[in-house]
């Protein structure tokens, strides 16, 4: 059996796939880009530390089962831009680059301007990722609380610079979250920004309620 298309529906099923493949180039366009810095940042971990740490955590990572984007609040001080190298290219080493939404590093009024600009220099690989802003304060609590109401995620995990975290650190986390849903994780709403502390070893999870700021 012979089957003859005419012209039009010729055209009405070209315009068709034209129509289709614009709205997947849109989407796919649309979509956020995940930009993944985690083998470099795993080679920077190790030429500043010179050794990999261990970690506790469970071999598997399951951080993206919960659906969670997170923001990561580093808080730094005058004097201390060496220590958050390493604190930062941690975090980006053992994130997913699916959920991690950007690294702010909140910097307090004391930091210079030169100090600011090696700081600049020595996260301008990953510009996309993290963010350096300097606050009005030298308290390190009100910096982070100022930044954390500019985060983006819908995790907001605050952290010193001070800290190493190691593989697998943040599905944990996540899932105490996940197991308390009483707790407000909208940082946008009045009261959402700190909901809860969370005492941490991998292996063992303390929730702490605590006020909301």
């Amino acid at each position: 059996m012979n089957i003859v298309m005419r012209r039009s529906d010729i055209r009405f099923y070209a315009i068709l796939a034209l129509v289709v493949i614009t709205i997947v180039i849109i989407y796919k366009s649309s979509r956020p880009r995940v930009h993944d810095f985690r083998e470099k940042a795993r080679a920077q971990l190790q030429l500043s530390s010179g050794v990999v740490q261990p970690s506790n955590c469970p071999a598997e990572d399951k951080s993206t089962e919960y659906g969670k984007s997170v923001s990561v609040i580093v808080s730094t001080q005058a004097g201390e831009e060496a220590v958050i190298t390493q604190t930062v290219n941690s975090i980006i080493a053992h994130t997913d680059p699916k959920i991690l939404q950007e690294i702010i590093i909140a910097v307090d009024a004391k930091v210079s301007e030169d100090h600011l600009v090696l700081l600049q220099k020595e996260f301008s690989g990953y510009e996309v990722l993290v963010k350096i802003l300097q606050g009005h304060s030298d308290m390190r609590i009100k910096n982070k609380l100022v930044m954390g109401h500019m985060a983006t995620g819908d995790v907001i995990m605050f952290i010193d610079d001070s800290v190493v975290v190691t593989a697998n650190y943040m599905a944990p986390l996540l899932g105490v979250l996940h197991d308390h849903p009483e707790v407000n994780t909208d940082h946008q709403s009045p009261g959402g920004l700190l909901s809860c502390l969370l005492k941490w070893n991998c292996g063992l999870v303390d929730y702490l309620p605590v006020t909301s700021y």
